[in-house]
């Protein structure tokens, strides 16, 4: 049963500062105002959907985690690799090298961003990449591309129908040979769970799918959102930690 709308009155962290705001929310909770993610998390964790209206008074203040407050901050810049054939075309990548315009782009590159440590997925194209931000590259399987199986090298419409509608519409759907969704959110997920662990600045170089893929973690958004974020080559996008939940600070920066 849906229970009347109750005044909240919230704090959050923004720039060092706490900021308070009010927010208006019915029962069951439904977060939806652009807060960090954290702050809805910790607001349907103290007000579960059995607590009664009245007891969410505009009175009541809400803080947001000790930890997320005090905890030392984890940066991540995710940076996509330059262009490849592939992404020209259209096609399911293999382990491919820049295209011309890829490292003629990548030579053009003037903006590095602070890191304490950089990695990179295993791939020829982001290990090219990852050059530029210096010699001491950790590589990360973590962060290889989706592996396509024996789709690699073909594009979309060389599939049959069913097999790509249900790539674009089941995450658990695995390419022959490859990887699906649903896996790539898995590994991606851990992680992210793992280097928000290490305070300091990680600059991580990997294909577009798994900083999608992050993009719609960080948000708590349904898989299928993956399909409607954009990730160029050669662009960053910035998140930090504190405590237990990522923030999301800006996606696919072309400030390269």
């Amino acid at each position: 049963m849906k229970g009347r709308p109750c005044d909240v009155r919230v704090f959050w962290l923004s720039n060092s500062d706490i900021c308070p705001t009010s927010i208006t929310v019915a029962q069951p909770f439904r977060i939806s105002t652009g807060l960090p993610a954290y702050i809805a998390s910790y607001l349907r964790t103290v007000a579960p959907r059995s607590t009664p209206c009245q007891s969410l008074s505009s009175k009541n203040i809400v803080r947001c985690h000790n930890d997320a407050v005090t905890a030392p901050a984890t940066r991540l810049t995710l940076v996509s690799h330059a262009r490849t054939d592939a992404m020209r075309s259209g096609r399911f990548p293999a382990d491919e090298p820049l295209d011309e315009a890829g490292v003629r782009a990548l030579a053009e590159v003037t903006d590095f961003p602070r890191a304490d440590r950089v990695v990179s997925g295993p791939e020829l194209r982001s290990r090219s990449t990852a050059e530029i931000f210096g010699t001491d590259v950790a590589i990360e399987p973590a962060l290889a591309d989706v592996a396509y199986g024996r789709w690699s090298g073909l594009e979309m419409t060389d599939l049959p129908d069913a097999d790509a509608m249900a790539w674009l519409g089941d995450p658990a759907f695995t390419p022959p040979g490859g990887e699906s969704l649903d896996a790539l959110f898995a590994r991606v997920e851990a992680w992210l769970d793992e280097v928000g662990s290490t305070p300091g600045r990680t600059l991580a170089v990997t294909a577009p799918a798994v900083i999608r893929a992050a993009v719609v973690l960080v948000l708590a958004a349904p898989v299928s959102s993956f399909w409607r974020v954009d990730v160029a080559p050669l662009t960053r996008t910035s998140i930090h930690r504190r405590g237990s939940l990522w923030t999301m600070d800006s996606v696919a920066q072309k400030s390269l």
